[in-house]
């Protein structure tokens, strides 16, 4: 069997077949591809791989500087293309099935606290048509939680400012709609009536936020940008944007929302994802305590 043939249809599975996010299907695409070429170093077959074979290619890639968690998704990439040979009857037997991921230590993320997120909001200028985009963009990152990847691609025809709702493609290509506060709903209204166009610059295009004339945002981008107004606002911590959704779904939960209901806002498949924000609710947690517990 092609090594290369067999990984392009696995590829056009996942994004076809099974609806998985550009992203998502390249970083598949780098796991298993560093893999067979492993393998092939070690004139090793695709067929004849066995449960040894991908042990010690995590070994090699942990030894060669990867660490746990990369490899722990790096062995489920493999043992997804697998189970695609063998449903694509390409194989009659899946060869790595029981090899068993190790355990890994929950990362706990980091947040903002409220004064945080406050000050880096307010110490952006509105004089300016950029200043009114990146004052929208931060207020509806931190007002709906979202992920660089649904920023970048927000169209207007996603917001419904009316109502107060923003209507998101998660990963997956699955569809959740969340509320945005009244804050964040201004900060968009004067972006579109009085910034939008200065970036448009003749362009046809329905994206929400623009960088620059009639260009989309890119993640390399919008990490760049969040972290030149961490230090224009004078913030002493590395700030990126997964940071401003560890900080709204930590302060929804913290403000008494039920997990199911911070699943549903950040658009989680598994409530095992969301359940890494319980640990970071430790004050809310210690005030209920001091209030029920007989012996607090």
């Amino acid at each position: 069997m092609d090594a290369s043939t067999l990984l392009a249809d696995f590829l056009n599975h996942l994004a076809i077949e099974r609806g998985h996010a550009k992203n998502s299907v390249l970083a598949y695409g780098r796991d298993v591809r560093r893999f067979l070429e492993d393998i092939r170093r070690a004139e090793c077959a695709v067929e004849s791989v066995g449960p040894q074979t991908v042990l010690d290619h995590l070994s090699r890639i942990q030894a060669a500087g990867v660490s746990a968690r990369s490899a722990a998704r790096a062995l489920s990439s493999i043992k997804s293309f697998y189970r695609y040979l063998v449903s694509s009857e390409r194989m009659a037997r899946d060869p790595v099935g029981e090899v068993q991921s190790p355990k890994l230590r929950k990362h706990i993320p980091g947040f903002l606290d409220v004064g945080e997120i406050v000050r880096l909001i307010e110490s952006v200028p509105l004089d300016t048509p950029r200043g009114l985009r990146d004052r929208a963009m931060l207020e509806l990152f931190y007002a709906a939680g979202l992920r660089v990847s649904e920023l970048c691609d927000l169209s207007l025809s996603q917001l419904d400012l009316e109502h107060g709702f923003v209507t998101v493609i998660g990963k997956g290509s699955r569809e959740r709609t969340v509320p945005i506060g009244r804050q964040a709903v201004s900060a968009l209204k004067v972006y579109l009536a009085k910034a939008r166009g200065a970036f448009l610059n003749g362009a046809l295009t329905d994206r929400v936020f623009l960088p620059r004339l009639g260009k989309g945002w890119t993640r390399q981008g919008v990490w760049k940008w969040i972290g030149q107004l961490a230090r224009a606002a004078g913030l002493d911590r590395r700030l990126h944007p997964h940071l401003l959704r560890h900080t709204f779904a930590t302060h929804v939960l913290s403000g008494g929302a039920d997990l199911r209901s911070v699943q549903e806002l950040l658009g989680h498949a598994d409530i095992s994802t969301t359940e890494i924000y319980t640990h970071l609710d430790t004050p809310r947690l210690r005030k209920i305590h001091q209030q029920y517990h007989p012996r607090a």
